[in-house]
C-alpha cells in the first residue's frame, strides 16, 4: 500500500501511539526525497520521528542535505535535534568539512551565538 506524505506525517506525530508511530517510521524510510523529512514545517510533533528516519540513512543518501541538517543543530532543545548532532558526528570530517564551513558562516552571518556554540562542540568531538 503506498501512502502519502499527509498519512505518514499524521503517523509520525508524538502525539500518537508509539505502533502507529513506529508504522510511520517504517513508512517514511520508504521516501526518496528527504527534504520533506527536515524539520517539516506542519508541526514539531514530527521532528524527532523525522530525524529518526534521516539518522537510518547512508552518509551518500544524506549528502545533498548536510547544510539543513546543521540547520537543525540551531537549538539543541529542538526534537531530533541530539540524534542530528550524533549522525553528523558520524560522518568522515572530509565528508561533512564543507557542509559544517557553509553553517559557521551562515552562524555568523546571523550572529546566532548560540548555534555557533554547538556548531563549535562538534568540531570538538570530531575534528
Amino acid at each position: 500500500m503506498n501512502m502519502n506524505i499527509d498519512d505518514i506525517f499524521y503517523m509520525l506525530s508524538s502525539e500518537r501511539a508509539a505502533d502507529i508511530q513506529a508504522e510511520g517510521i517504517r513508512e517514511a524510510k520508504k521516501i526518496k526525497n528527504l527534504s520533506v523529512l527536515i524539520q517539516p514545517i506542519e508541526s514539531k510533533m514530527l521532528w524527532e520521528n523525522c530525524a529518526k528516519v534521516l539518522v537510518s540513512k547512508t552518509d551518500r543518501e544524506l549528502k545533498f542535505y548536510l547544510i539543513e541538517l546543521f540547520k537543525w543543530l540551531q537549538d539543541m532543545n529542538w526534537p531530533g535535534a541530539d540524534l542530528v548532532f550524533q549522525r553528523l558526528k558520524a560522518m568522515p570530517w572530509e565528508f561533512v568539512r564543507l557542509p559544517y564551513e557553509i553553517s559557521c558562516k551562515l552562524a555568523n552571518q546571523t550572529n546566532d551565538v548560540v548555534w555557533l556554540a554547538v556548531l563549535n562542540d562538534f568540531t570538538t568531538y570530531t575534528v
